[in-house]
């Protein structure tokens, strides 16, 4: 078994940001241990010190990007409107950043390994699962707040559409991967926010 050495952070770091990197770009099955210690500029020695296998490295990156969603989503500048619905608006408009210069810039790990390993991992879907219901459920707690200011009476779940969003938000991602405009990410949830406001409003 490979030692969970503490010694050295930045080398396990590294060799995470690699394969998040390369599962986004290449895919997981596509990815060997070699092309992610060139990436990170280690040797397989190194690689071993911190993982003991390729799929070790996977379930890591998998829970370091899940982290990273919700530390960026916890600390986020909307939070500080006072208006549930402008927090919203702030929300949505966080997502469009992250997807063009933050965490998701790259694409989504979450969704990209849920495609290839979801019925032959089920660790992997278990984990993936637990990542979108978390994202989601971030997006819940404001849509609930906006829904008893705005529209009390309403008959939809909170839940439910804050799914729908991470759906939104995956399938324009995969999407953005076949369309050379820029814009067409920031169209999709555009789109959503158009649905959103038209529930509350």
């Amino acid at each position: 078994m490979a030692r969970r050495a503490a010694e050295h952070p930045v080398v396990r770091q590294r060799l995470l940001d690699a394969a998040r990197e390369l599962f986004v770009r290449d895919g997981f099955a596509a990815t060997g241990v070699a092309e992610i210690c060139a990436a990170a500029g280690v040797t397989k020695g190194s690689f071993f010190h911190y993982f003991d296998s390729k799929d070790a490295i996977g379930a890591a990156a998998l829970m370091s990007f899940g982290a990273d969603l919700g530390a960026a989503f916890a600390t986020a500048p909307f939070h500080a409107q006072p208006d549930p619905l402008r927090r919203i608006d702030g929300y949505i408009d966080f997502t469009i950043e992250m997807c063009r210069s933050s965490v998701l810039r790259q694409g989504c790990l979450v969704g990209m390994l849920a495609q290839e390993l979801a019925v032959t991992e089920p660790l992997i879907r278990e984990r993936c699962h637990a990542i979108f219901t978390g994202w989601a459920e971030s997006l819940a707690e404001l849509l609930s707040a906006a829904k008893t200011a705005y529209a009390p009476g309403a008959a939809w779940d909170a839940h439910g559409l804050a799914m729908h969003f991470v759906a939104v938000v995956e399938g324009a991602l995969l999407l953005a991967k076949t369309d050379s405009n820029s814009l067409s990410l920031a169209n999709q949830l555009e789109y959503f926010r158009s649905y959103m406001h038209y529930l509350l409003t």
